[in-house]
């Protein structure tokens, strides 16, 4: 009973619902009968199930009432406790229960419009008691509700964030973190996890609320029960007293039987209006459209071509063909609702029709009527109330003709109410099976041809499948031109112009020939040529041409302006140009020759500044079409326009590139540095400043530029002496092909004549590994072949010692190498610790001649706010690079050491090699003559630690000293070496060097970390320093 209950209430209810809305959308609808009102009609079905679900209903009912009235006759002794009446209250509670439980699904599946109207209905039909549960019920839809919504918003969401995750780690977003995502993914899924503890305390709360009422429930059947127990114990000595007091409770169950029975005879009696109600909407025509074929919402009326002909309505016979306006239409009509199309075939159908070539704004006249006569109406698909009705109809020629139009609409008389579809436009169709023309065209356009020439046109009429193609030819003018109207051969007959027609024989669709025309211009067999220009002060001859068979007898010569052009005998000499500057062009002059003194002809010239003809180049001749050049040498391609009568205001040279020629002059030609070696084509052409040309091909010269690089000539060195394991760099001296320049490319190919003596690396470092003689040959790779030799001697150990030693000055003033630093001060003063063995001296030429054993740094540096420059002297040059240009004669090499590439610096040629005694008496030089003070020379100069014998004296270090310095911090301990004989220690900052930066010689010095090799810039101002430097010395 409780699950049959359930089941038939959310089936039925809902379907009641859902029908009530139906019939009000129906009212509507009826009010307007153009409306469609489908919905009605596809909730019939729907209907028709309700009803039957009532009436099942209707049965369970009876059932279930005739069960309870038959067993509580058989069971009359039982109630004298009143258990009947507590049986009656539990069944009235769990059927409040049950449809409770229904009418809270409603609400969670989203059918509030549904629930509402239900739970007043049942509220009332049921009573007060209701309310609890009912209240539960709708709390706990609403909780799910909200619970199941937030729960797709937040899984949406989720699902958004990880697929953007998925594109973040493809790499197809930039600008976002993963970790970011995964932030947001967490709240999402935190939110998700929400949702569910929501629907979980609404159910926590409403089973409480239920359970409260279970145990009110509960507790009074528990006290029924107590009165029964009771009541039984004394049923054999009470039993007349007890039916008494049970009779007022059957007769209040007889009275609830009979309340039941008068509800299920109301539902009867609604459910019997209710099949009226239906079986009448369900019959009702609402509206009819009409469906057309067609984008356009248009019908189609046939008709066929008759072959009698007779003239057309209204007019003269012109060859048309009569149309046969016999025939049918057929309209295709949909009727909502859909289950009435079938109720179409049997009312009364009609269609009324009218001429019209515009909206009808007016009453229509009954001249303007259509006959149309229904010849049957057909249902064509009931599942989508589809009709085809097919007419007959006297439409007149006109109509066919296009000279007016014609609209119908169908009508339909129900009996209650007549309804109709809108007026539909007709158009005319032939249905036979002839091809008309639809286009014509000449297969030429307007020509000329001389007198006595032919010539055959064609002709093409579209389609080509077109029944009759037949075509006629006219001339508009037999006495210049004659064609034959059927093989369109055409003869000029003599000058003049004439208009050449074709004409269709094969009708278009409304009867009538198409044309095409094309216009011949007839020219006189004689003809008069030549040229189109003459210059000034030159002559153009003109030429005559007539037949072999005419007789000229005379031929006069003139000219439309003698000041601009003349002739004699058809030879034209240009006198002054004819050039407009408001037109920019030409103006012409007309020559005509008067032969026989009856036949004029005419040419027209114009007269043309003089042309260009040629480029002449200044210094290279006509037939060059190639020169050379070197790097940073300047060419010239300067030249001229000839004849040297052009005007140069008019015609100009210029200059253009295939590219890499940045350094070109493109007025003058020349070519100056070009940067790069290869071959460029520059063009060089006459440039037209106003359009005085009348040339088609123009005048233009193309030379190639050979750049090329400086050859190296010869490669020398000095000879080096070396110790075993000391290593240096070879530093080579060129000469090029071209005297004071030295060669573009001086990277070499390095040999040694004995590896075991010493190696070389491709830098030209040469590592001393036994005693002996050996050779080094360098080899030029620019293709000269060129090559140099070294001669490298490597004798025994002047003084044995290793990077990373103490250097000492013994008491006598000798040089001396200890690895321990309690030997080192024992045995003297320390004065540095060697940070490179090799001879420094093939690099620093300026170093002195002893010193070619090694570098060491010493154990003190220059502190606090060094200034490159101070004090306030701003002379010129700020930079010693410039000074080695300017001042040659001193012999120093150029200090720049350090070069910048794409934001960050590194060691060039120069930085890897020691060239920090050169550097250092280069600024002292360069102070003395400019007379501007340093706070590194200063500091320098103040260092009072005096050297052993053979050494050079102190100096500020190159970029590469410095970088030595770093690794012997590196790979030696150096600070653990300084600091064991109290020694300074190196700090993590940028140290001063001597050396300059490439290409900011005049604002930047190159600095160095000694702890982290990091190699930088700082400015030589007098306001820039930097807290440290260091002093190193040659041995």
């Amino acid at each position: 009973m409780k699950l049959t209950l359930k089941s038939f209430i959310y089936v039925v209810f809902a379907s009641l619902f859902t029908f009530v809305s139906c019939v009000e959308e129906a009212n509507d609808g009826a009010q307007n009968a153009g409306e469609e009102l489908s919905a009605v009609s596809e909730q019939a079905a729907s209907v028709n199930n309700s009803l039957e679900l009532l009436n099942s209903l209707h049965e369970v009912v009876e059932m279930d009432l005739s069960g309870i009235q038959s067993e509580m006759e058989n069971h009359v002794k039982y109630l004298k406790s009143g258990v009947s009446s507590v049986d009656a209250t539990m069944a009235t509670l769990q059927l409040q229960k049950n449809v409770a439980a229904v009418v809270g699904e409603l609400q969670a599946d989203g059918f509030e419009s549904l629930s509402r109207p239900l739970a007043k209905s049942v509220k009332s039909w049921l009573g007060k008691d209701f309310v609890t549960f009912f209240d539960v019920a709708v709390y706990r839809g609403k909780a799910h509700a909200i619970a199941k919504n937030s729960a797709l918003k937040f899984t949406e969401q989720y699902d958004i964030i990880d697929a953007y995750r998925s594109d973040v780690e493809a790499g197809l977003r930039e600008g976002v973190e993963v970790k970011e995502l995964d932030s947001v993914a967490a709240q999402l899924q935190n939110n998700i996890s929400k949702t569910g503890e929501i629907a979980a305390n609404a159910d926590a709360i409403l089973e409480e609320l239920e359970v409260e009422c279970s145990v009110a429930i509960e507790a009074m059947l528990d006290e029924s029960a107590e009165f029964n127990a009771e009541t039984l114990k004394k049923a054999n000595a009470q039993a007349a007293a007890q039916v008494k007091s049970a009779e007022p409770t059957i007769s209040s169950l007889a009275a609830s039987i009979e309340t039941m029975q008068n509800q299920i005879t109301s539902i009867d009696s609604r459910l019997s209006k209710l099949e009226a109600d239906v079986e009448e909407l369900l019959g009702m025509i609402q509206s009819v459209t009409f469906l057309s074929d067609y984008s356009e919402d248009y019908a189609i009326a046939y008709y066929e071509m008759e072959d009698t002909k007779v003239s057309a309505p209204g007019k003269a016979y012109d060859g048309k063909n009569q149309r046969d306006a016999a025939g049918t239409i057929a309209l295709s009509y949909m009727v909502r609702p859909a289950s009435a199309a079938v109720a179409v075939t049997s009312n009364v159908v009609s269609v009324v029709g009218y001429y019209a070539n515009q909206i009808q704004t007016k009453a229509v006249d009954p001249s303007q009527f259509v006959n149309f006569e229904v010849q049957g109406v057909q249902l064509t698909n009931a599942e989508r109330g589809i009709v085809t009705v097919t007419l007959s109809h006297d439409l007149k020629d006109d109509f066919y003709y296009k000279a007016t139009g014609a609209k119908c609409a169908l009508f339909i008389a129900t009996g209650k109410t007549d309804v109709s579809s809108k007026f539909v436009e007709l158009i005319p169709k032939d249905n036979s099976t002839t091809v008309y023309v639809e286009g014509l065209k000449i297969n030429t356009d307007d020509f000329e041809i001389d007198e006595g020439q032919s010539k055959t046109l064609t002709a093409t009429v579209n389609p080509s499948s077109a029944t009759n193609k037949t075509i006629k030819w006219t001339s508009s003018n037999t006495e210049i031109a004659t064609i034959d109207q059927y093989s369109g051969v055409l003869t000029a007959v003599k000058q003049g112009n004439v208009t050449i027609t074709a004409t269709t024989n094969g009708i278009d669709e409304w009867g009538d020939n198409l044309t095409a025309s094309v216009n011949v211009k007839v020219n006189p067999s004689i003809r008069l040529g030549g040229p189109l220009y003459v210059e000034e002060g030159k002559t153009a001859e003109l030429s005559l041409d007539f037949p072999p068979a005419m007789n000229v007898e005379s031929k006069v010569w003139l000219s439309s302006d003698e000041t601009k052009a003349t002739v004699e005998n058809g030879i034209v000499t240009g006198v002054a140009h004819t050039y407009s500057v408001h037109t920019y062009q030409y103006n012409p002059v007309t020559i005509t020759c008067i032969v026989n003194g009856n036949i004029t002809l005419t040419h027209e010239m114009s007269v043309a500044v003089p042309q260009p003809r040629q480029i002449k180049l200044n210094n290279y001749g006509d037939d060059v079409k190639s020169v050379s050049m070197k790097l940073d040498q300047t060419i010239s391609l300067a030249g001229s326009i000839l004849p040297a009568n052009v005007d140069p205001s008019l015609f100009r040279m210029t200059y253009e590139s295939d590219g890499g020629l940045g350094w070109i002059d493109f007025s003058s030609g020349e070519i100056k540095s070009p940067g790069s070696v290869g071959g460029r084509y520059v063009y060089i052409k006459v440039k037209d400043i106003d359009k005085h040309t009348y040339m088609k091909t123009f005048v233009e010269r193309t030379v190639i530029v050979n750049v090329e690089p400086y050859y190296v000539k010869s490669i020398s060195f000095a000879d080096v002496e070396l110790e075993p394991g000391a290593n240096v760099t070879l530093v080579p001296t060129f000469t090029s092909d071209v005297s004071g320049k030295q060669p573009t490319n001086t990277k070499l190919i390095w040999e040694s004549s004995n590896s075991q003596i010493a190696t070389v690396d491709e830098n030209g470092l040469v590592n001393a590994l036994g005693e002996g003689d050996v050779t080094i040959t360098a080899t030029a790779t620019d293709g000269s072949g060129v090559k140099g030799t070294c001669k490298v001697t490597i004798a025994a150990p002047w003084k044995e010692f290793e990077v990373g030693q103490y250097v000492v000055r013994r008491t006598n003033g000798e040089i001396d190498f200890f690895s321990s630093s309690t030997d080192a001060k024992n045995n003297g003063t320390v004065v540095g610790v060697v940070i490179y063995k090799g001879n420094p001296r093939v690099s620093d030429t300026k170093l002195p001649s002893t010193c070619t054993h090694g570098i060491a740094v010493g154990l003190g540096q220059g502190t606090s706010g060094l200034k490159w420059w101070s004090g306030t002297n701003n002379a010129e040059p700020y930079n010693l690079y410039k000074y080695t240009i300017y001042c040659p004669e001193d012999g120093f090499v150029s200090p720049v050491g350090v070069s910048y590439a794409s934001g960050s610096y590194y060691r060039n040629d120069y930085g890897q090699k020691p060239y920090g005694y050169n550097n250092t008496m280069l600024f002292k030089t360069f102070m003395s003559k400019y007379g501007i003070t340093s706070d590194l020379v200063n500091n320098l100069n103040n260092y009072n630690v005096q050297l052993p014998n053979e050494t050079s004296a102190w100096y500020l270090p190159s970029i590469y000293e410095m970088y030595l310095v770093y690794q012997a911090y590196k790979n030696n301990s150096l600070d653990s070496t300084l600091s064991a004989v109290g020694g300074s220690t190196l700090a993590n900052w940028q140290y001063w060097t001597v050396s300059e930066v490439s290409g900011n010689e005049n604002s930047y010095a190159g600095t160095l970390n000694p702890v982290t090799g990091a190699v930088s810039y700082k400015q030589k101002t007098t306001t820039s320093s930097l807290p440290y430097t260091r002093y190193v010395f040659a041995f």
